[in-house]
């Protein structure tokens, strides 16, 4: 909440999809404007970072995800993708 000579403000309403590198860095930058951040990930082993950032993490039961050799997210299903969407749009 900011309050000011014009009035009252409520902070913004971010929602990050994929915290790779530029969606922590994305977080990092809302919080630091004052928003209110929600982050989500296929893979459950950035929801530490997310916290970390002071935002809240979005979890949704996608089945197996799993990530690559490299530490990347593997691509989802079409059913899958279904899903996130649904619980995305129930979030906001």
């Amino acid at each position: 909440m900011m309050m000011t000579a014009a009035g009252t403000l409520k902070p913004a309403r971010v929602f990050v999809i994929g915290v790779g590198v530029a969606g922590l860095q994305a977080i990092a930058t809302a919080k630091r404007l004052g928003a209110r951040v929600e982050g989500f990930d296929t893979r459950d082993v950035v929801e530490e970072q997310v916290q970390s950032l002071g935002a809240k993490f979005v979890k949704i039961d996608l089945g197996e995800t799993g990530e690559t050799s490299q530490g990347y997210a593997k691509e989802l299903t079409d059913e899958q993708l279904a899903q996130k969407k649904r619980t995305t749009i129930k979030s906001l």
